[in-house]
Order: C-alpha cells, then sequence, then structure tokens
C-alpha cells in the first residue's frame, strides 16, 4: 500500500506491506499470511474465517468468528481482541510492549516471549510466559485456565471478585477490594498480597504441599491431602503485614503437617479456625464449636476443647528427637495430672504444645480417645502442625476459632 492513510477490504492475498501512514486494513477472506502495515497507528480487522497470520506494525487488531492462529512479530501492538473461536496468540517480541488482549469467547491460548512485558488479559484460558520479567493484569474474572509465567521475576494482578485456576508466578496481588483466589496446582517460593476487602485464598486439596509468603489474605484455607498421600496437606505459610488472617484447619486425620511462619499472636492478631475439625470439650464427647483453655496450673479442663499448655505448666516437648519421643514426655506430664482426669470416653482435643528447644516454636497436635479410655495413650496423639517463631505464652483465645 502507498504511503499515507489507507482504508481498504482485501482478499486472497497472501503477503500485504503497508506504507508510513495510519491504515486500517479488513481481510474480507482467508488473506494475508504474512502483514505488514509500517509505521503509522494502524488496524487490522479479521475475516470471519480461520486465520493464520504472521502480523508486524499493527497497533490494533480485531477478530471475528472462526480460530485464528496469530503470531506477532514486533512489539507495537496495544491491543488485540481475537473474537469468538479458539484463538492462539504468539507474541515473539515483547520489547517495551504494553498491550491489552482480549480473547473473546471460545479457548484461547497465549505465548509471550523471553523479555519485560506489561500486557492487561481477558478471556484467555491458557497463558504461557518465558524467561522474561512478565506483569500480567487481568481485565477480567479468571474463573478457568492456567497462568504459567515462566522464569524471570514475574508478576500477576488479579482481577475482583473470585478467581480460580492453575498460577506460576514470583507475585500475585489482589485487586484491593474484595478477592478470593483458588489455586488448584503446586505452587512454592510465591508471594501473595491480597491488599484490601476482606480476601480468601484456597490451596487446593488434590495438590497440596504449597510454599507461600501471604499477607493482607483474611481467610487461608490450607490443603487437605487423601488418606493415601497425607504429605500433600503439608503446607509452609509464613504470614506477611499487619492485618490479621486466619488459617483454616480441617480433616486432621488426612491434613498433613502445616508449618506457619511469623504468626501473629496476642489480641487482635492472627487466628487458627479448627472449628472443622469437629473438637470435642473435655468431659463431654460431643462435638461443640471451639472453646480454648490457657492453662497455667495443673486444674481441671473441662468444657474446653482446645487446650493451651503453658510453659509454665508443662515445659514442652524437645523437637530435635523423635515424635516417639516428644509423644512419652508428654505423656509423662498429662498422665498424672489433675488435667486428664477431666477427660471422658471418646473425647477428641486439641492439643497446643511448647518446644523446649531454643527455637521457641508451638507445636499443634490433636487428640483422639481411641480406646474410649479416657486418658491419653501412645499412639493417639497426630501432628496437625506447628506456629514457627512463636512464644505460647503470648497466645490468647482469640487466636483460635
Amino acid at each position: 500500500m502507498a504511503d499515507g492513510g489507507n482504508t481498504i477490504t482485501v482478499g486472497s492475498t497472501e503477503t500485504i506491506t503497508g506504507g508510513t501512514g495510519n491504515d486500517a486494513l479488513t481481510l474480507g477472506t482467508t488473506s494475508g499470511e504474512n502483514i505488514n502495515l509500517g509505521a503509522g497507528t494502524d488496524s487490522l480487522t479479521l475475516a470471519s474465517v480461520a486465520n493464520t497470520l504472521t502480523i508486524s506494525g499493527v497497533e490494533t487488531v480485531d477478530g471475528a468468528a472462526g480460530q485464528d492462529n496469530l503470531t506477532f512479530s514486533d512489539s507495537v501492538m496495544t491491543a488485540i481482541d481475537t473474537g469468538a473461536g479458539n484463538d492462539t496468540i504468539i507474541l515473539t517480541d515483547v520489547s517495551g510492549i504494553s498491550a491489552t488482549i482480549d480473547g473473546g469467547i471460545g479457548t484461547d491460548s497465549l505465548t509471550i516471549a523471553a523479555g519485560s512485558s506489561s500486557l492487561t488479559i481477558s478471556n484467555v484460558e491458557a497463558v504461557n510466559g518465558s524467561g522474561g520479567n512478565e506483569t500480567l493484569t487481568m481485565g477480567a474474572l479468571w474463573t478457568s485456565g492456567s497462568v504459567h509465567l515462566g522464569s524471570g521475576t514475574d508478576t500477576l494482578n488479579l482481577y475482583q471478585g473470585a478467581n480460580l485456576g492453575s498460577i506460576t508466578a514470583d507475585f500475585i496481588n489482589g485487586s484491593g477490594i474484595a478477592d478470593t483466589l483458588t489455586l488448584n496446582n503446586a505452587l512454592t517460593g510465591a508471594t501473595i498480597d491480597m491488599a484490601g476487602g476482606t480476601d480468601t485464598l484456597n490451596l487446593s486439596s488434590s495438590v497440596g504441599g504449597y510454599t507461600l509468603t501471604v499477607s493482607n489474605t483474611e481467610t487461608i484455607n490450607g490443603s487437605e491431602g487423601t488418606v493415601g498421600n497425607p504429605e500433600k496437606g503439608n503446607d509452609t505459610i509464613t504470614l506477611s503485614g499487619s492485618n490479621a488472617q486466619t488459617f483454616v484447619f480441617d480433616f486432621y486425620n488426612i491434613n498433613g503437617i502445616d508449618t506457619i511462619y511469623s504468626f501473629m499472636s496476642g489480641a487482635g492478631g492472627d487466628v487458627l479456625d479448627v472449628d472443622g475439625l469437629g473438637f470435642d470439650v473435655a468431659g463431654a464427647g460431643a462435638t461443640t464449636t471451639t472453646s480454648v483453655g490457657l492453662l497455667a496450673s495443673d486444674v481441671a479442663a473441662t468444657g474446653y476443647s482446645v487446650l493451651v499448655f503453658d510453659d509454665a505448666l508443662f515445659a514442652g516437648v524437645d523437637s530435635t528427637t523423635s515424635f516417639a519421643s516428644q509423644e512419652t514426655s508428654f505423656l509423662s506430664f498429662i498422665n498424672s495430672s489433675t488435667i486428664e482426669g477431666s477427660f471422658a470416653a471418646g473425647d477428641d482435643l486439641l492439643f497446643v504444645v511448647d518446644d523446649s528447644t531454643a527455637n521457641n516454636n508451638v507445636r499443634l497436635w490433636q487428640w483422639t480417645d481411641t480406646d474410649n479410655g479416657g486418658d491419653v495413650d501412645t499412639g493417639e496423639i497426630a501432628r496437625m502442625g506447628t506456629l514457627e517463631a512463636t512464644d505460647i505464652s503470648t497466645l490468647v483465645v482469640g487466636n483460635f476459632a
């Protein structure tokens, strides 16, 4: 096409080359296997057929019905809308790119070349990055699919609402209002900041084994694991920020052993929600809502479902030894206590026990009276998790729910 602004409809043409003006090109049929509209601010409207194109020098692309396979060989584009159909978009040059991409109706994929890119994405079900530093912002709610941004330092900014899918990114940020993020893939080493609003993070029970740093997230539902693979519930969560956050436990017998770092104990602090475990209260043998006993002396514990053993009462267990040794140490204490005298047959309680080593950790143990003897026996304690670097004496009733 000549230099200057051209507005043209083209069909059955394999190679289309523009000039220096602002061109508007419409494809009437399958055409333009190679399209380069040159300088200027140019637009391309696709035909309602299956298009397979290599594109450069085009700022905006509008698709229609049909399965489009679009490869962009430069980074001048600012807006791509592929319309209906199952479309494939490949960006081979992302140097300095800042663009909006909408896959429209259908199952669409986007592949991003290595480099630093900044993209706003809507209605794209599969996003695959490379070795660059990508910043991806969701322009619409994301309810299925995958975003895997590859190596590099990558950031994903969520759209407001309930987002669900598979994510690989270094930093995941909420919208600042009220968000829910449900991860259904394994993710380690990521930092998640859900920002403002009342937010929820759900970790997949089919995957588990997460290692995450989480902030400004009011509710965290950990993974559960399975009967055959309890290690799938072994999550390691570092809590960050000053907002109170709630970590939800459920299905203790297949829950794995979770590790929580930077737990903010004390009034107004973080919360361990254990209601879903269906604890009894001591001496009742009946399911109840969580009731916490902070025990600093050897007294009856009737009526509590969570028992916190202050280190002034029980010096704790040595975590450098085997769990069997830890259990033996605790049984020696509890079996001769007034506390155990308040238990009833079939009780099911949470024991919160100090770590007697210098690490100042807290152990979370579930006791289930499997032999209905009303006392704690070997083999009846299951490990649920650890609060790393938390002083047991700083825990308050409000840290449990």
